[in-house]
């Protein structure tokens, strides 16, 4: 859709991949406190062999995203979507947070 969000991301969601999404769509920031990131976002209950789940890095160059030390909580569902949303705590006082779609993971 030209929009730069992958359409695998968008399936892992369950949004449509022909239609011009942004990062909200994608997730949203619920807190940027100096201690900890707070995401919500979206997961398909019909996607099949993919998963999705946040990683975070000290700095977008940075190769080594993590995606171990998440808190992650469900918050509501209904028969399509689940809705999620994960915390980090970030002990250097900022860092950077992303969804990675994955085949068969």
């Amino acid at each position: 859709a030209g929009d730069g969000i992958p359409n695998l991301l968008k399936y892992a969601q369950g949004l449509d991949p022909m239609t011009a999404c942004d990062s909200s769509d994608v997730f949203r920031v619920v807190s940027n406190r100096p201690d900890r990131i707070v995401i919500t976002f979206r997961r398909s209950k019909t996607a099949q062999n993919v998963s999705l789940y946040p990683v975070w890095a000290e700095s977008l160059t940075d190769p080594a995203w993590t995606a171990g030390g998440f808190e992650l909580s469900l918050l509501s569902e209904n028969s399509t979507q689940e809705v999620w949303e994960a915390g980090f705590p970030v002990s250097v006082g900022s860092g950077y947070i992303r969804l990675n779609a994955a085949v068969g993971e």
